[in-house]
């Protein structure tokens, strides 16, 4: 039996990397604005502090699994999710562009200082049987990088007069 080959189908059939990074990237900044937006329902007046964040988790997860290179993606995400919210809030222009920036860019600098830290003090995959492995992966993930984001969220409002 002669099974074709990459070569013989079609470009459209064809799975181009960049495609796959691109549609992954976007999905994945459909998932975290969507969860953000949710999470937001929590959030404490004006509407950028939350105590609990999934949209968090879902991007370490996200860049655990499928490599930093979906960073991108929390990034638009994390962009599109508080443009939103200065939007509905009626914000000045650099509250609404400038603003969701800084903040966008401190959640994919969490994102990917948690996977980096966890692939290199825990592993990854890591089964994680062993009591030292849970407790690194928790305090990796869900403690230090996680501080990451709100320092720079809170630094980029301060700037910015919010």
């Amino acid at each position: 039996m002669n099974l074709p080959s990459s070569v013989d189908r079609p470009l459209s059939a064809q799975r181009s990397p960049l495609l796959v990074w691109a549609a992954g990237s976007i999905l994945l900044a459909l998932a975290y604005a969507g969860i953000g937006r949710l999470a937001l329902l929590l959030a404490v007046p004006p509407g950028y502090a939350t105590a609990v964040f999934p949209s968090a988790g879902v991007a370490l997860a996200a860049l655990l699994i499928w490599g930093y290179r979906y960073g991108f993606g929390v990034l638009l995400g994390s962009y599109a999710l508080n443009v939103w919210v200065a939007l509905a809030q009626g914000a000045a222009p650099l509250h609404t562009w400038g603003v969701p920036l800084g903040v966008a860019l401190g959640a994919a600098l969490q994102a990917l200082a948690g996977a980096a830290l966890i692939r290199r003090w825990v592993g990854y995959p890591a089964p994680l049987l062993n009591g030292r492995d849970v407790l690194r992966f928790l305090l990796l993930g869900a403690f230090v990088s996680a501080l990451i984001s709100p320092s720079v969220g809170v630094t980029v409002l301060w700037l910015a007069g919010v």
